[in-house]
């Protein structure tokens, strides 16, 4: 992996579940649902491009949402500002589902890197700040894993954070870039540690994978996950903040491998038993067809 070249284009792009063949679908009278996955938050309605996308809104979204036999919100904040929203179909809190991983936690191979896996988009996954605090860190225990940040580039993320890692002086302890299903399946068996430090969120599927593999995680509140992986001791919770992030590190750097594979352990359990795509697509059939 290494940086790639950034994407320049500034075409206004409606989310996929918008284009015109879902809208067109929507008006055969056969019963639907939409999730949202974040993309009528407050932030993006009134982020980048706001008067472009209420001109998209008011005709096409609103109808969508309108007619929809549920919207399904994947975590308790975006229950909330849906249900805000004027015409809003009822609203159902149910989060995403995550296929089981058939990989063995507690395999053979060799676990040798901490990753975030996702868009690089630097300010909402707190990447910058991953960076920040891993350099602190790794200034006080030089033997840390390597970091691996893959994924797609995102409004010029790639080249942002290759940029950062060489003013800290860690770009030799960094991988950047995006990467395919067979080098995506190959990182999970590697990884020892998975981060998510996102300053707002709906629920990130990356960190349901990762807890799928057996893979403990630190997340920030924003992500929907924190509590929950606290309370069943998956991971730790941590504020999306360089100092408290970094002393996370440190912390996680000095865990036996026995503690961490327990971790491991409770991580696989419990998305097997909440997030499985068994119990979720129940939940979505219910409120289907009721």
């Amino acid at each position: 992996m290494g940086p790639r070249k950034a994407s320049r284009s500034g075409a206004f792009s409606p989310p996929f579940r918008l284009l015109p063949p879902n809208n067109y679908i929507a008006k055969l009278g056969i019963p639907y649902i939409v999730t949202p996955h974040g993309g009528w938050g407050e932030r993006v309605l009134k982020g980048r491009r706001s008067i472009l996308k209420s001109v998209w809104v008011t005709p096409f979204e609103r109808n969508l949402w309108r007619n929809a036999r549920m919207v399904q919100a994947v975590c308790k904040s975006e229950f909330d500002q849906l249900e805000k929203l004027r015409d809003m179909a009822p609203v159902k809190q149910i989060p995403n589902g995550v296929p089981r991983s058939n990989q063995d936690p507690n395999g053979s191979g060799t676990r040798d890197i901490w990753l975030f896996l996702g868009r690089l988009a630097i300010e909402q996954k707190g990447l910058y700040i991953l960076l920040q605090a891993y350099a602190r860190a790794l200034a006080r225990c030089p033997t840390l894993p390597q970091l691996v940040l893959a994924g797609p580039d995102f409004r010029g993320g790639t080249e942002a954070l290759s940029r950062l890692a060489a003013e800290l002086g860690i770009s030799d302890r960094i991988e950047l870039g995006p990467v395919t299903g067979i080098e995506k399946t190959a990182l999970w068996g590697r990884t020892l540690a998975f981060f998510h430090p996102s300053r707002w969120e709906g629920m990130p599927l990356s960190i349901l994978e990762a807890l799928s593999h057996g893979i403990p995680c630190i997340v920030s509140p924003e992500t929907g996950l924190a509590e929950w992986i606290e309370n069943y001791q998956c991971g730790w919770k941590i504020d999306a903040d360089p100092s408290q992030l970094s002393e996370a590190i440190i912390q996680l750097s000095q865990l036996t491998t026995a503690r961490i594979r327990q971790y491991g352990v409770n991580a696989r359990c419990a998305s097997e038993r909440d997030y499985s795509w068994e119990r979720i697509g129940t939940q979505l059939k219910m409120n289907t067809l009721h």
